[in-house]
């Protein structure tokens, strides 16, 4: 399926939604589900309960977002976008160091010194891959870039280049200390070590040569490196390795830390889950939670406070796991945490508490609006069993049934407490999906190129010939709630869907016979200046003003903003000027109200009719929008589905 076709099946729908009664807010606030991937964990020397984390933005799977937490897991925060890598001062708790990766300053070092408030680039002569803080001289700072390996040893105030390394470029630093200016290097050729911070190198024997190195950790003599799923060790600086953990125990190895107060203590992340070793490797116990740990700390100033970064994978959400007890019991702590990929949406109009959202791992289900969230299994399939979902669809009469776009295509009676597979008994596996407003029971549904009708809730479908072939994709679909009710679909075409890369042209069609028979009225969109029409948004106060977003995915991105029609799609004028992209437009039961998100995750709202816009971007962090939702029973409230979650918006002045 297209990214158009899910974007513009996810928008329509929410024609009929109720948004949760939350307190008026001046800026867009996340509701979650909260969780994703951690990638990196960096306790505060000072206070135990300031933790920092880089985790992985769920659309690109590379590039990491920088959250922090003062409660020790309970509350997070975003505090910086595009983090490469990051490093600690090892006595400053309000000294950071971070690799900048965004498109404005990639590989810039930046250095905070208010705990990540705001940030100074540093002084360097090119760009870096990463940063290192030495445990033993808090004041020696070590970056390595593609003009090699920089050093300060004034906290980054002024730089000397190091001694070139024998072969190949850093990838990877790691500063040992004990004494101070002991530091690693890692490249793709091999490892090296340096005694003098840098101002010479020597080649470090590896167990296994020609293969990978993955977790690599230091404590004194002892140096830990695994290759595939075995962890060796050596207790002579390198000179001699041998097996510390046999592949057969725990998984593959994903991150490794020593406890500063008790080397002889060692916690491993797995991909099967956190093990401990209090005998420096000889001997391991499974410990914490089962998923894949892809991080950990330990408080300097509280041993016994652990936090586990998870990997979030299948039905588990990951984000972070914390232990008080040193291991003993672990509780999950993520609000805050905005690494999920939510692409599907739907309010309860029957209950303003009860918002449907799905993801990678399945559906979820909030009944405390956006206070807390309920994986909801679809029986038969196994709880554990992950089932995407790219769309939902909740009853307006009956907001009990709800519907589920996936592999198949589901349907709840009951609030969710049990499904039916309609695919199952012969329903088609819908790439879009309407339902009437005026009468619940008749659906339109689009797969494979052809139309399907059902007046049985599902239970029974009959297929349509859709109005074109849509070669370069379908961009919106909906239907307004008049009495017979009008369907509308729009998309680009080209003469062959190759060509769709050289040049598309726009389609928009209009049927009031429930699809049987379509009247064209592409032409009076065909000397616009776009590609191809996006989703569509129907006014609810008057079904005949429409509104559609100009999306491209084709050679040349030709994009307009948005486009409005007053007389049913007949003709059309241009309402959005300089918006680019459109990716979702939702019309407000508020005359006059428009709300539109474009590719580059900007929000706007118009208050005449799109004559004019003011950008709502005050809170809002995340990289894509896939849809936009307005309440109607509150129309200043707004709901955007994101690759960050669920967040809300209070227009109330």
């Amino acid at each position: 399926m297209t990214r158009s076709l899910r974007r513009s099946a996810l928008f329509l729908m929410l024609l009929p939604l109720l948004a949760a009664p939350l307190a008026a807010a001046s800026q867009w606030v996340p509701l979650g589900p909260f969780g994703g991937t951690i990638t990196r964990l960096a306790g505060d020397p000072v206070d135990s309960r300031v933790v920092y984390a880089t985790l992985v933005y769920a659309t690109t799977y590379w590039e990491n977002a920088l959250f922090k937490t003062t409660d020790g897991g309970d509350h997070w925060r975003q505090i910086h976008s595009m983090v490469g890598d990051l490093a600690m001062d090892p006595s400053r708790h309000d000294i950071l160091y971070m690799v900048d990766s965004s498109q404005s300053q990639p590989g810039r070092l930046m250095k905070s010194v208010n705990g990540g408030v705001s940030w100074a680039a540093m002084n360097l002569p090119d760009s870096v891959y990463c940063v290192a803080t030495d445990p033993a001289q808090p004041s020696l700072v070590y970056v390595a870039g593609g003009s090699g390996i920089w050093r300060s040893t004034d906290r980054g105030a002024s730089w000397q280049p190091a001694a070139p390394l024998p072969s190949g470029g850093a990838k990877r630093l790691i500063a040992a200390g004990q004494p101070a200016g002991r530091v690693f290097a890692i490249t793709g050729n091999g490892m090296f070590k340096s005694v003098d911070a840098g101002r010479t190198w020597s080649i470090v024997s590896l167990p296994l040569d020609g293969q990978e190195l993955g977790v690599f950790a230091v404590s004194s003599q002892r140096l830990y490196a695994s290759f595939g799923n075995d962890l060796y060790r050596s207790t002579d600086g390198g000179a001699t390795w041998r097996q510390a953990l046999q592949r057969t125990i725990g998984g593959s190895p994903i991150s490794l830390t020593i406890s500063a107060r008790s080397p002889r203590t060692l916690w491993l992340g797995t991909s099967g889950g956190l093990l401990r070793s209090t005998d420096a490797g000889d001997t391991w116990t499974a410990v914490g939670p089962g998923q894949p740990v892809t991080a950990i700390a330990i408080a300097p100033s509280s041993p016994l406070t652990l936090y586990a970064g998870l990997r979030q994978a299948g039905t588990d959400a990951g984000g972070l796991f914390a232990s008080t007890d040193g291991g003993g019991t672990w509780t999950r702590r993520n609000h805050g945490l905005t690494g999920l990929d939510v692409g599907a949406l739907a309010l309860d109009p029957g209950n303003p508490g009860i918002l449907w959202v799905a993801h990678s791992g399945g559906l979820y289900r909030s009944t405390n609006a956006g206070a807390g969230w309920k994986r909801i299994a679809l029986a038969p399939i196994p709880p554990s069993q992950a089932l995407p979902v790219f769309g939902i669809v909740v009853d307006p009469v009956t907001p009990s049934t709800v519907y589920l776009l996936s592999s198949a295509l589901w349907r709840t009676q009951d609030g969710g407490s049990s499904w039916t597979n309609l695919s199952a008994t012969g329903a088609p596996a819908l790439h879009l999906l309407l339902i009437n407003p005026r009468n619940p029971r008749q659906l339109w549904g689009i797969a494979e190129g052809w139309l399907y009708a059902s007046a049985d809730e599902g239970d029974h479908w009959s297929r349509l010939k859709l109005p074109a072939t849509f070669h370069c994709g379908i961009g919106g679909f909906a239907v307004a709630p008049t009495s017979p009710p009008t369907l509308y679909l729009s998309g680009a075409e080209g003469d062959l869907e190759d060509i769709c890369w050289d040049w598309a042209y726009p389609v928009f069609f209009r049927s009031t016979n429930g699809g049987a028979t379509w009247t064209d009225l592409s032409q009076g969109l065909r000397n616009n200046r776009f590609d191809g029409p996006g989703p569509i948004a129907i006014d609810p106060v008057d079904p005949r003003l429409l509104y559609i977003g100009t999306d491209a995915q084709y050679k040349y991105n030709k994009c307009d903003g948005v486009w409005k029609s007053g007389d049913g799609g007949t003709t059309w004028a241009r309402a959005g000027r300089d918006l680019g992209c459109v990716y979702a437009v939702a019309a407000s039961p508020v005359a006059g109200v428009v709300w539109a998100s474009t590719d580059d995750a900007r929000v706007f709202r118009s208050g005449d009719f799109g004559a004019t816009w003011k950008r709502r971007a005050t809170g809002l962090l995340t990289d894509r929008i896939y849809d936009l939702a307005i309440s109607p029973a509150d129309p200043q409230r707004v709901y955007a589905a994101t690759s960050s979650g669920v967040w809300m918006w209070d227009e109330t002045p």
